[in-house]
């Protein structure tokens, strides 16, 4: 639709010449760490991908194909220290992808699989918050990754607090609003849709996308 002609038209990095690897190595910092799944439950991650100056941007052919198990790629929406963690949450199991291994607590994912795309985007142009980067899910929802930059996980939850609401009228999961959320890794092949999970815009860190 023409909403994704307009998004192009806005994004400063052309999507078209992305892959997933300088997809991440324009969102993160050098010496990141960004985990990356072929599974939503798992907890072992496919690929831990750390961010250089300057990044090897070659992404394996796995990953580019869409995993083991024809789901597609994931990616954390957090760089994390790489490290395993007694998540309390869990009766203290080990896990990498907790938020006691995050980082930075610098972006958050909104998702709607109800509202249909044009006006899910409309509606999230409006929020008084910046949008990292655009992207489908392979499927028909439009996923958005955006920039809080919360100093800590108690700012991270009173920047997305307010948000719920308004989501929720648009059929956005809430559940969905965690700070150690896994999303769709643009740029990556998903089989069990045969569809790409394509990025439709993003801008570099230094940037906003303009409403």
């Amino acid at each position: 639709g023409n909403w994704r002609h307009w998004l192009w038209e806005r994004s400063p990095k052309r999507p078209n010449a992305m892959n997933a690897y300088s997809f991440l190595a324009h969102l993160y910092r050098p010496g990141e760490i960004i985990l990356i799944f072929d599974a939503m439950e798992t907890k072992h991650p496919l690929q831990k991908v750390i961010v250089t100056t300057p990044m090897d941007c070659r992404v394996p052919e796995l990953i580019r194909a869409g995993g083991h198990y024809g789901r597609g790629i994931w990616f954390l929406c957090n760089p994390v220290d790489g490290q395993w963690h007694p998540n309390p949450r869990q009766d203290n199991k080990p896990s990498c992808r907790s938020e006691e291994s995050v980082t930075s607590f610098r972006f958050a994912v909104l998702e709607s699989d109800q509202a249909p795309p044009n006006l899910w985007l409309g509606f999230v142009a409006q929020l008084p918050v910046r949008v990292a980067a655009i992207y489908t899910s392979g499927g028909r929802s439009v996923h958005c990754l955006i920039r809080l930059d919360a100093a800590s996980k108690a700012e991270w939850d009173s920047i997305v607090s307010p948000l719920k609401r308004p989501l929720k009228v648009l059929g956005a999961d809430q559940a969905c609003l965690s700070a150690v959320r896994l999303t769709r890794l643009p740029q990556c092949w998903r089989p069990e849709k045969n569809g790409f999970q394509k990025l439709l815009s993003e801008a570099p860190a230094s940037f906003s996308l303009e409403k």
